[in-house]
């Protein structure tokens, strides 16, 4: 009698936190680094939610540092189109790489861009996920943040069974589409994001002086909230230099696991670091490499 032969990836206890892990980190990179941001309640009464800015704490440095690269100047409200490329880490082991790519497109009216996010494991996590995470999504800005158009997630694999492909209709107030073939048909609420946008919707505030509190996001085939929270100033050393950052928390109400995310205000607020901890232990992190401008 021959028996099946064994599938390591299924089988394999630790691939889903490590998934569960790289994906909320994607989420905050998404512009912001992607990597994640937290969300909970009815998506019918959770709505992106913003205030002024945080002061600077008495405990900040004075001084500025000048990074070895800037983004030209915005309104505030547009975007630069550019890429970056960060190292990955997942539990102190290094884990791959990703890279973001931020495009204006073309077209008149609300300004549209699309928003990609490749990320390559290597070494022990090419065990765990199947092949290059690819994520996308196409969006317009409006008076009140960013509005996605459609949204995908591709992991890598032969089967489909963990890709995901969401529209997001604004007339007619729906998010249709598959997550994990599963159906997706959920009312479309004002300020909602997907799990690219909702890391850009943290920077587009930031940008303009205004701090994000609770943002919704759909996630696979449920929406959910994240609160956010600044923690003060730091300055980094990064292969860009040296960085003055502004240091922002996300968490699900209720939740232990929390993403921390490094936004540079000279770098026109892109990520420069992020990280996901749960209680004490940091699970993935994210530390820029490179970035250049698309302009």
């Amino acid at each position: 009698m021959t028996l099946p032969a064994r599938n390591p990836l299924r089988s394999n206890p630790h691939r889903q936190p490590c998934r569960r892990a790289l994906r909320r980190l994607l989420h905050t990179l998404g512009v912001s680094i992607v990597g994640a941001s937290l969300l909970g309640t009815s998506i019918l009464g959770v709505t992106s939610r913003a205030t002024a800015a945080q002061p600077t704490p008495a405990t900040s440095t004075a001084a500025t540092a000048t990074p070895t690269a800037t983004l030209p100047a915005t309104n505030g409200k547009t975007f630069t189109p550019h890429m970056a490329r960060y190292a990955v880490r997942y539990r102190g082991i290094d884990a791959g790489t990703s890279e973001i790519r931020l495009e204006a497109l073309g077209g008149e009216g609300e300004p549209r861009y699309r928003f990609t996010n490749r990320s390559t494991p290597k070494g022990l996590a090419a065990l765990f996920l199947p092949g290059v995470i690819t994520q996308r999504t196409t969006f317009t800005i409006a008076s009140d943040g960013l509005r996605p158009q459609e949204y995908s997630l591709d992991d890598g694999g032969k089967s489909t069974a963990r890709d995901i492909r969401l529209t997001f209709d604004w007339g007619h107030k729906r998010v249709t589409g598959v997550a994990e073939n599963q159906a997706v048909d959920l009312p479309l609420a004002s300020g909602m994001q997907d799990a690219l946008t909702v890391g850009l919707q943290v920077r587009w505030l930031l940008q303009q002086g205004r701090a994000p509190q609770r943002l919704l996001m759909v996630e696979k085939a449920k929406a959910k909230d994240y609160d956010y929270a600044f923690e003060g100033r730091e300055r980094l050393q990064t292969a860009l230099g040296p960085v003055d950052t502004l240091v922002w928390s996300s968490r699900r109400p209720g939740s232990d696991r929390v993403t921390r995310t490094w936004y540079a205000p000279a770098l026109a607020h892109v990520a420069v670091k992020a990280e996901q901890v749960d209680g004490s232990k940091v699970l993935m992190s994210f530390s820029i490499l490179s970035w250049q401008s698309l302009r």
